[in-house]
C-alpha cells in the first residue's frame, strides 16, 4: 500500500495550489485552506489538508495526508508536510521543504534546503539504504528543481503558463521529471468553467531501481492529469490530480476549499 499513498502525494504523486500576481507585495496576504480525499475505485483510502499564505512572491505551504478507511486499519500512514519559498508565471522556486513521513511504526524526516532552485542540502534519517540497481542522483540533476507539494499544489500566470512547465521534482530520494502540457480550459465540476486541465508525461530520472514497475508503469500507461482552479491574483490551486497505477486509478480531489485574506 506505500506506493499507493507516496504516489499521489509525490507523483504527484506528483501532489501544491497557489499564486499571486502583478504589484501583489502591497497586497494583504492570501490565505488558501484545501481539503482533499485520496481515492482507488471510488474508495477512500486517505485525507489530504493544506493551508497556504502568499504574500508578494512568497508562499508557505503546510499540509497533512492521513490514511482513512480500511485502508487505515491495514497500513497506517501519517505524513505532514511544509514547504516554502517565491511562485512567479510559469514558475515555482522552492527555499525549504520538511517531511515528517510515517507507517507501519517507523518514521521518515527529510529536510532539504534549496538556492536559488538548487538543492542545496538534503537531510533524511533514517538514511535509505541504496540498492544495487539503483540509478544515482548526479549533481546537475539537482539544478533547477522543486520540492513536490510545491510543484503540484501552486501554480500562477495563464493557463499556458500554468500547462506550458516542465516539474523537475526531487523529494530527498527520488528525482522525476513531469512535463505538463494544456489538455482544455472549460467547465470541470466542482471548479466551474475556468478550469485548466493539463496532461502530464512522468519521466524517471533518477534515484530509482532500474526496472522499477511502479514508475514504469506511469511512464508509460499513467494517464496522468492534474485539475486547476483559479482562486484569484493570478493563482490557481491544484484541484485534482489523477494516474493510473497497477492497482487501479487514485486520484487526489479536492472535497473542500476555501480563499479569504
Amino acid at each position: 500500500m506505500r506506493s499507493a499513498f507516496r504516489a499521489p502525494s509525490i507523483s504527484a504523486l506528483l501532489v501544491a495550489t497557489l499564486t499571486l500576481a502583478g504589484s501583489a507585495q502591497a497586497q494583504t496576504p492570501l490565505n488558501f485552506r484545501s481539503d482533499y480525499v485520496v481515492r482507488i475505485y471510488g474508495l477512500t483510502v486517505g485525507r489530504a489538508s493544506f493551508n497556504a499564505t502568499i504574500a508578494g512572491d512568497n508562499y508557505r505551504l503546510d499540509g497533512t495526508l492521513r490514511s482513512a478507511g480500511l485502508a487505515r486499519i491495514f497500513d497506517q500512514t501519517d505524513a505532514n508536510a511544509r514547504a516554502s519559498g517565491r511562485v512567479q508565471p510559469g514558475k515555482v522556486t522552492p527555499e525549504r521543504f520538511v517531511l515528517d513521513f510515517v507507517q507501519g511504526g517507523n518514521r521518515t524526516t527529510t529536510d532539504i534546503s534549496f538556492r536559488r532552485g538548487n538543492v542545496a542540502s538534503t537531510r533524511i534519517n533514517p538514511e535509505p539504504k541504496p540498492g544495487k540497481k539503483l540509478v544515482p542522483i548526479s549533481r546537475s540533476d539537482l539544478r533547477s528543481v522543486t520540492d513536490p507539494v510545491s510543484a503540484a499544489l501552486i501554480a500562477r500566470g495563464t493557463p499556458q503558463e500554468v500547462c506550458g512547465r516542465t516539474l523537475r521534482v526531487y523529494e530527498g530520494a527520488t528525482r522525476i521529471d513531469v512535463k505538463l502540457s494544456l489538455a482544455s480550459v472549460g467547465q470541470v465540476n466542482g471548479v466551474g468553467s475556468k478550469a485548466v486541465t493539463c496532461r502530464a508525461d512522468v519521466r524517471p530520472v533518477s534515484g530509482f531501481e532500474q526496472g522499477n514497475a511502479t514508475f514504469n508503469y506511469i511512464r508509460d500507461k499513467g494517464d496522468v492529469r492534474l485539475v486547476y482552479a483559479p482562486v484569484g491574483r493570478g493563482l490557481y490551486a491544484l484541484h485534482s490530480l489523477s494516474t493510473r497505477t497497477e492497482i487501479g486509478r487514485v486520484e487526489l480531489l479536492s472535497s473542500r476549499r476555501t480563499v479569504g485574506s
